[in-house]
């Protein structure tokens, strides 16, 4: 669809100026074009304001009001390209947030162990005295499908025991979500697909086990970066297995890094295990991955920009210079050096870009929402960032982009032929 939209707006540009130009008579093509009408600006009506300023910066003032069409798309690709680097750069501080509100912010375990079936109290007696342990959590997930009314899903349920700190479940607030006694905790996303609120009862009919369906109620509904969590106590859930105390996960806190070899050659020898999850490692890799692919996806976003923002301003400087090459052939003919002629062009890009800048950090504050709201799923919700140093980085990256559009430009004043051109015209 993006590829299709770019080919037919490139056809209905080129189409609109080609058939311009066909419908001119010769003899009025060879014509030199009939200078515009125009008429005094506002600006030129405040003598304190005009009569201080230079003759360039009437120049460049004039310029600007007298072509308001070709100033706003200036201003817009201006806008649209800082839209899209402050956007870009929001969405890694998102994925930033995301990822530590996964790991460093909820999970504190050094290593999480997840055992072959739901085990009893025994097995606590195995592990608590493993070497190099500081502390041990345990918990409870189970699959179950959840019901209420027609609406049905399935998801797993986290049971977790009273004064958790290994593993602490946050809202978007950042406060600790307390597990209710005697029901559930579900996180925003879930009781909208449920249509359920506080005080409701579902059905809840456990995966595994006996599978015998049980009536819980929903005892809050708590904001979350996770879409599908479900959170309740862990010995309440283990009566509902029809056991007293049952445990999926323990999670083990290390005394120090030292003791690392000691514990996994111990626990190698622990028969139910299924799975050993180190999670310093685990988040390392996540955020290898993360890194590789948002730095490729920032570096497409911002190449796509600086492609908007470099060509709008060459095209449209380049059309002026083209139009208005007479006039300021003149100006070199005068004594003006390159460098004085190119700072007209200079202040009018300074001026029209300085507006759409301002304008595009709003736009990518609005741009970050929308990519918020749209990189979200059922599964997780990506957080609104806004880092002010943010706004500080695209408005430098955008004038980094000004400048090679306008070093471009003073390349081309360089390499004109002014008196060529003046005989020419004459």
């Amino acid at each position: 669809i993006g590829i299709l939209i770019s080919i037919i707006s490139a056809l209905f540009g080129s189409l609109f100026g080609a058939i311009k130009t066909i419908k001119l008579s010769p003899a009025v093509a060879m014509k030199f074009p009939t200078p515009e009408s125009s008429h005094h600006l506002l600006l030129e009506k405040i003598p304190i304001f005009w009569e201080k300023i230079s003759f360039r910066s009437k120049m460049i003032l004039r310029t600007i009001f007298r072509n308001r069409f070709r100033s706003l798309v200036t201003i817009l690709a201006s806008l649209l390209a800082t839209s899209l680097v402050f956007s870009s750069l929001s969405f890694v501080d998102s994925m930033d947030k995301m990822i530590g509100f996964s790991y460093e912010e909820t999970q504190h375990q050094d290593y999480n162990l997840t055992l072959r079936d739901p085990l009893g109290a025994d097995i606590m007696q195995q592990v608590k005295n493993i070497p190099g342990v500081a502390r041990i959590e345990t918990q409870l997930n189970i699959p179950a499908e959840i019901k209420y009314g027609a609406h049905i899903k399935r998801l797993g349920i986290t049971g977790l025991p009273p004064h958790t700190t290994l593993f602490t479940p946050l809202d978007k607030a950042g406060k600790q979500i307390s597990v209710e006694q005697n029901g559930l905790v579900i996180t925003e996303i879930l009781a909208k697909i449920l249509n359920v609120q506080v005080g409701d009862y579902v059905l809840v009919k456990p995966l595994l086990g006996r599978r015998d369906i049980k009536k819980a109620p929903i005892m809050q509904v708590v904001p979350s970066y996770l879409g599908f969590a479900v959170y309740a106590d862990q010995v309440w859930l283990s009566q509902m297995l029809g056991n007293s105390w049952l445990t999926t996960n323990i999670l083990f806190k290390l005394k120090s890094p030292a003791d690392k070899e000691l514990f996994i050659k111990r626990i190698n020898q622990f028969a139910p295990m299924i799975n050993l999850v180190d999670s310093l490692t685990a988040k390392k890799l996540l955020i290898q991955t993360m890194n590789q692919f948002m730095t490729f996806s920032m570096f497409i976003m911002i190449a796509m920009a600086a492609i908007i923002a470099i060509g709008t301003i060459v095209n449209t400087a380049m059309i002026s210079l083209n139009e208005r090459e007479r006039d300021v052939a003149s100006l070199r003919v005068l004594g003006y050096t390159n460098t004085q002629v190119w700072h007209i062009f200079l202040g009018e890009s300074a001026i029209l870009n300085l507006v759409g800048i301002l304008l595009g950090l709003g736009g990518g504050i609005y741009f970050s929402y929308l990519m918020s709201i749209t990189y979200s799923t059922e599964t997780f919700q990506i957080p609104f960032v806004i880092n002010p140093i943010r706004l500080f980085e695209s408005g430098i990256i955008m004038v980094v982009f000004v400048l090679i559009s306008q070093l471009i430009i003073y390349h081309v004043i360089k390499k004109m032929d002014w008196f060529a051109i003046l005989n020419t015209r004459e």
